[in-house]
């Protein structure tokens, strides 16, 4: 007896040739044990006997193993339906073998399998060994005898209730991974290998899109990214931004979604959608549409954001279900499951030609090197055929028991590139970025907003603003000119947003800064610092001054009698036209102006304090001074110290800059009263209250002029105010400032 084999000889029957055979070992000694069997099908031997079951005559028979026995076999059982196999059950059919080398060293130090070879196996060129180590998953690691590692090129493939793989090698007998079971009406399949993760869509009444590790997946692994309002059939993975494209023919379009399930969007509108795939270096996205009969099917290509979609295969289609991109030679692959065809063209749709015809049903598609590999749905099987010819066709897999569906070829080479224009500030975008031909970035906004400003940012769909402003995320309107210039104009930041400043682009008639904001072309080169980050005065060449013109420090002109005329007329941030060099330090300043202290300025009270720096020496914004002023009468005082006229309190503007003159909460409420002395309009503006009976309309609904405050009858302060008698019977004010008398 040769160690590791049960018997001598090996036995079989032959259902078609109605015989039962045997043979040595080692293949040689081939004879006829039984002859003329109505319909023989599983054997057994036991000791001295050959045992079979016979389908059609119901029965178990045994008779001598040695050829050439003439005796009648003998009916063990019969009347036994459906006979397939047989198996003695007895220890003398496994006897033990201590010698086996897998029994030593646990399983002979092999990680997953052990085989050990004959005693003859030394002299029949099989080496020097006495057993082999092989992987049921996997592959046996490279310089390495007794360990499995795993295999990092394979074809993956879903059928209805698993997920499966095969090595890319038709000969080989190992798989990468043992299969993913115990799944409901699984569709489509893709990966992201950079993570080392397979992606799948499952149909209703069980719908989701899910992801599981690819080394070894299993149903324990299993994490759902998205499950509500959704009937996914194809998927498609963007691995330069990790995003998910799917097909949903129930809901009739195409959607997009980052890797946790956020910023889904929609990306186009599609009749009957199946298959698609995504070239993300290139900025394009494929999809087929089998129409409302699925009789008539096409091909499109659009950007991956669904703008300039264009239907490139439109004709001699009925239901194409596969897509594929050759991403090494720029070709597009599909199968048409109707016409029994694979096809191949150009990524715009030219040089069409046919690869396969009169396949049974291909379905998924798949392209890696120089081959295609295919699912059919009838054959229940995978295939492979070289991808320019469509010649030397290969059945990787058959008779599955359950239809095949998507495929793909699980390798780093089919996800090499890596640009995407929205790696920088996510493409300037305020939510789902998508990369576009001519790198390129589009935006997307989810379902309840819009997109605005430059097509970048996401509003309520409701807000509505004039085409030349912009819009602020709180529903506010303000100029367009004054994003990214560096203010808070929204009063939410969302002007100034990082990302869509990077990427914010000016008219024609604009000139853009360096800090993103947009300004007058005319501006440029002005002398004056609008850009407010210096780069509309760069590289400007300035002409000299004439006779009797002073040469600013910002290289302006002024005519030299503005000089010292406590003005800052050049308009630069030293104030070079006041400074004490060049005035001296006599100038009286007016009351409750302020004397700056390093130039020839004074500065009235409502500048002081106000964040500019209107001396020039920054002396008016000075934090010890600020701290312990006092506002004027009928002002607000910011908690930055600034003083703003009371009527700009609750006036709809961010005056003080942060936001404290328009508290909403009082601003908004019902009832309000105007600030300090302010007389409240009866639609709630504010006026000073010597505007009260002036004849003007200042409240806009006349209740500053009407019957309560008996203007006709009043008396006018003598001190502060002028009588004008005559003005009683025309019904005009009779009291103006005594200041606008002559």
């Amino acid at each position: 007896r040769s160690r590791g084999v049960l018997i001598h000889d090996v036995y079989w029957v032959d259902a078609r040739l109605d015989m039962i055979q045997k043979v040595s070992y080692n293949g040689g000694n081939r004879q006829v044990v039984r002859r003329n069997l109505p319909n023989p099908m599983g054997i057994a031997v036991h000791m001295s006997n050959v045992y079979w079951v016979d389908r059609n005559l119901q029965t178990v028979f045994k008779a001598s193993k040695l050829p050439g026995n003439t005796e009648p076999a003998t009916a063990v059982r019969t009347g036994l339906s459906k006979l397939r196999d047989i198996v003695i059950y007895d220890v003398a059919n496994q006897p033990p073998d201590d010698v086996n080398p897998c029994r030593r060293f646990g399983n002979g130090g092999c990680e997953q399998l052990c085989f050990s070879y004959p005693q003859d196996s030394l002299t029949t060129g099989i080496g020097s060994f006495q057993f082999k180590c092989d992987c049921a998953t996997g592959q046996i690691l490279s310089g390495q005898r007794t360990k499995c590692s795993v295999v990092d090129e394979y074809l993956v493939f879903a059928t209805r209730t698993e997920i499966r793989a095969v090595n890319l090698d038709p000969a080989s007998t190992s798989v990468p991974f043992r299969p993913l079971g115990n799944l409901t009406n699984v569709v489509g399949v893709d990966f992201d290998y950079e993570d080392k993760t397979l992606l799948f869509t499952q149909i209703r009444p069980w719908a989701r899109i899910a992801q599981v590790p690819s080394g070894e997946p299993s149903g324990d692994k299993v994490k759902a990214i998205i499950n509500r309002g959704i009937n996914p059939e194809g998927i498609a993975y963007d691995w330069t931004q990790k995003k998910i494209y799917w097909t949903d023919s129930s809901n009739n379009s195409i959607y997009a979604m980052n890797m946790d399930g956020s910023e889904l969007v929609m990306i186009a509108r599609v009749e009957r959608p199946r298959a698609i795939v995504v070239d993300p270096c290139n900025g394009s996205l494929y999809y087929t549409d089998w129409g409302r009969f699925g009789t008539s099917g096409k091909i499109f290509r659009t950007t991956m954001a669904g703008s300039l979609k264009r239907a490139i295969i439109e004709r001699d289609l009925s239901q194409p279900s596969g897509l594929a991109i050759d991403y090494d030679e720029h070709m597009l692959y599909w199968t048409d499951a109707v016409r029994e065809k694979i096809e191949r063209s150009t990524l715009t749709g030219q040089n069409r030609e046919v690869l396969i015809s009169a396949t049974i049903y291909p379905f998924a598609i798949t392209v890696h090197r120089n081959y295609i590999y295919w699912t059919d749905l009838q054959l229940r099987g995978v295939y492979r055929a070289e991808k320019h010819t469509g010649a030397n066709m290969v059945e990787m897999v058959k008779r599955l028991e359950d239809s095949p569906r998507d495929i793909q070829v699980y390798s780093g080479e089919r996800q090499k590139c890596s640009v995407n224009p929205c790696h920088i500030n996510n493409g300037g975008c305020a939510q789902s970025c998508h990369p576009a031909p001519n790198n390129m970035a589009e935006c997307k906004c989810n379902s309840t907003t819009k997109l605005v400003n430059e097509n970048r940012m996401c509003v309520a769909k409701n807000l509505t603003c004039e085409p030349n402003k912009f819009y602020c995320a709180n529903g506010k309107c303000i100029s367009r000119m004054w994003a990214c210039d560096g203010d808070d104009d929204c009063g939410d930041n969302s002007d100034e947003d990082v990302n869509y400043c990077t990427y914010h682009s000016c008219s024609p008639t604009e000139f853009r800064c360096n800090n993103g904001r947009c300004i007058f072309r005319s501006w440029k080169c002005d002398h004056e610092n609008d850009c407010r980050d210096g780069s509309d005065e760069i590289g400007c060449t300035y002409p000299p001054c004439d006779n009797g013109e002073f040469t600013c420090a910002n290289y302006r002109c002024i005519p030299q009698a503005q000089v010292c005329n406590g003005v800052n007329d050049c308009k630069d941030n030293v104030t070079s036209d006041e400074t004490h060099e060049r005035c001296g330090r006599n100038t009286t300043c007016p009351a409750n102006h302020l004397k700056c202290e390093k130039t020839n300025i004074c500065v009235e009270p409502y500048w002081l304090c106000d964040g500019d720096n209107d001396c020039g020496d920054n002396s008016d914004e000075d934090p010890i001074h600020c701290s312990q002023r006092t506002c004027p009468a009928n002002s607000f005082r910011c908690p930055n110290h600034r003083c703003i006229p009371a009527t700009w309190y609750c006036d709809g503007d961010d005056d003080c800059g942060d936001a404290s003159d328009e508290p909403p909460e009082y601003c908004k409420s019902e009832g309000r009263t105007c600030f300090g002395d302010l007389f409240t309009c009866d639609n709630g503006n504010c006026i000073p209250r010597i505007y009260i009976c002036d004849g003007d309309n200042d409240c806009m609904d006349n209740s500053d002029e009407d019957t309560r405050h008996q203007c006709n009858e009043r008396k006018c302060d003598e001190e502060t105010e002028f009588t004008c008698a005559a003005n009683k019977a025309w019904g005009r004010a009779q009291c103006i400032p005594r200041k606008w008398v002559c």
